[in-house]
């Protein structure tokens, strides 16, 4: 199969993002160093068809479908929300955390005639970080990492008006460790 990337028409996009950093230290003393942080991302993108596109999707049309000569773009993701939880310990120059990020089904392929559009599903990763110095300097870096802890799948789907969505592609990244040790002379 061959995938030939073309430019088209006319297109537009606008968003909105909510960030936030929020620190726990006003429920407790204790947990100042404990924070929350994050962001919301809201996109709406449309691109308008070129003719040779529209006229292939519109001669496939089925019963009950209504083709526009608009659809979103390729590549761009409707919504991305990040967070996290970390807890910074200044005296031992510790910092651990959990992190969660999502971005919302995209068009990886744009389908032509009577082949369908391909989406990339949403893939939910959740990571864990572990940093902290060492030694009577702190001259020793350690630094531990986990990856993908939900094990979950990057999966593309056919997706096609009033049919089951197809699989076709699905990639397992699997979960990952690392582990670093660093040193000053």
């Amino acid at each position: 199969t061959e995938f030939q990337p073309r430019n088209v028409g006319r297109g537009t996009m606008f968003g909105a993002e909510i960030e936030w950093n929020a620190s726990f230290a006003g429920l407790s003393q204790k947990l100042e160093n404990l924070f929350f942080n994050g962001n919301i991302t809201l996109i709406e993108s449309q691109i308008t068809m070129s003719d040779v596109e529209f006229n292939s999707r519109k001669s496939y049309e089925r019963v009950g479908e209504t083709i526009t000569n608009v659809r979103t773009m390729a590549g761009q993701s409707p919504y991305v929300l990040n967070g996290g939880l970390s807890y910074t310990a200044p005296e031992s120059q510790t910092n651990v955390g959990v992190y969660y990020n999502v971005k919302g089904p995209t068009l990886q392929i744009v389908g032509m005639g009577l082949f369908p559009d391909v989406y990339t599903q949403p893939f939910h990763s959740l990571n864990f970080s572990f940093t902290t110095k060492l030694g009577k300097e702190k001259g020793i870096d350690l630094k531990l990492r986990a990856s993908n802890l939900l094990n979950d799948d990057v999966l593309s789907v056919y997706k096609s008006f009033q049919a089951q969505d197809q699989i076709f592609s699905r990639y397992a990244p699997g979960w990952g460790v690392s582990a670093g040790l660093s040193f000053k002379l």
